[in-house]
């Protein structure tokens, strides 16, 4: 679901065939936006409340796969962005004292933390662990309620950097202009592209093949 923080309209992308995902790479310019100078997560209030609860930080620990001690570091070393494309992921509920992963679809605006191969790994309204989706097993099934202008043909898949990047290349939501955010930052460190991408960033997102 979305966040007060809404990332800016961009057109459908091309998918002609109506079929299959579209693979995105995660250091891809414009795939994710945020608000200059601006984080859109709070790091340590999800500190906070996995602190207070350590059934939950050790689900939350399995589900990221690092060890519970090293949680702070691994969710200060997160970037803050949002999402500007509906997006699969794997996400998790705590039910029962006890983690449980599903297959989900983030909607475009939803803010998340992403790690340094640019991967969502942290829904940010609800604190519940990502990872990249799992491939279904069949026709998979839609369950809950869709979001108007939901389509299932413009659904993506991010695609992992093969190394980590220093940065990442995001929309600024204020005006539609682009802005570069340091991995690990909370964004108080934005600053211009030293390299400005070639596409005007309301042209939406450039996408690999459907498979």
């Amino acid at each position: 679901s979305a966040t007060g923080e809404s990332a800016p309209a961009q057109p459908p992308l091309p998918n002609p065939t109506g079929q299959g995902i579209r693979t995105v790479g995660a250091a891809t310019p414009g795939l994710y936006a945020g608000t200059k100078r601006l984080g859109s997560c709070d790091v340590e209030q999800q500190l906070r409340a996995l602190t207070e609860d350590d059934a939950k930080a050790k689900a939350f620990a399995e589900a990221v796969s690092v060890e519970t001690a090293k949680l702070p570091e691994f969710l200060r070393g997160l970037t803050p962005v949002v999402l500007r494309a509906d997006t699969r992921v794997t996400n998790h509920a705590f039910r029962g004292g006890k983690g449980e992963a599903f297959q989900s679809v983030l909607q475009a605006g939803t803010a998340v933390l992403v790690d340094d191969h640019g991967m969502p790994r942290v829904r940010c309204a609800c604190g519940n662990p990502l990872q990249a989706p799992r491939a279904p097993k069949g026709s998979p099934a839609l369950k809950g309620e869709q979001w108007s202008g939901y389509q299932a043909q413009q659904v993506i898949v991010i695609e992992p950097t093969p190394h980590p990047v220093k940065s990442l290349v995001l929309v600024n939501i204020a005006d539609n202009t682009w802005m570069e955010r340091k991995t690990g930052d909370d964004g108080a460190q934005d600053a211009v592209p030293q390299q400005v991408p070639a596409f005007d960033p309301a042209n939406g997102i450039p996408t690999g093949p459907v498979t």
